[in-house]
């Protein structure tokens, strides 16, 4: 790679500013100077493209959310379904009669039963 040398003049306070920060790093302050020639270019050509990429990584993470958040819902409602037909199966061949409140409870006791079981649902 070709280097090629270019002048420039600084203000004291950015010299200064400059020298610390270089000392700071342990590195020259010729060296730091270059590093923010680097970062301040790339920043000006490609600032507004990078702006661009995160703001849609952030668009798209949030519908991603909401999907999961849907998903989870459906899957909680799932679970519960099969709870619920599971106690209703284990009565259908009891020769009991149990009230529906009886019934509510031991659906409620199994899911909450499975839903231990993977660890709980995580609240946010």
């Amino acid at each position: 790679m070709k280097h090629i040398q270019h002048s420039i003049r600084l203000e004291l306070a950015l010299d200064e500013a400059l020298k610390r920060h270089a000392k700071a790093k342990n590195i020259s302050a010729y060296s730091l100077l270059q590093q923010s020639v680097k970062v301040g270019l790339s920043t000006i050509l490609g600032g507004e493209d990078l702006l661009k990429t995160t703001n849609q990584i952030a668009t798209q993470i949030g519908a991603l959310n909401a999907r999961i958040v849907h998903l989870e819902k459906l899957i909680e409602r799932t679970l519960y379904v099969a709870c619920a037909a599971y106690s209703y199966s284990r009565i259908a061949t009891s020769s009991h009669k149990i009230d529906e409140a009886k019934i509510n409870h031991e659906i409620q006791q199994a899911f909450n039963r499975q839903i231990n079981l993977t660890g709980g649902f995580d609240e946010q």
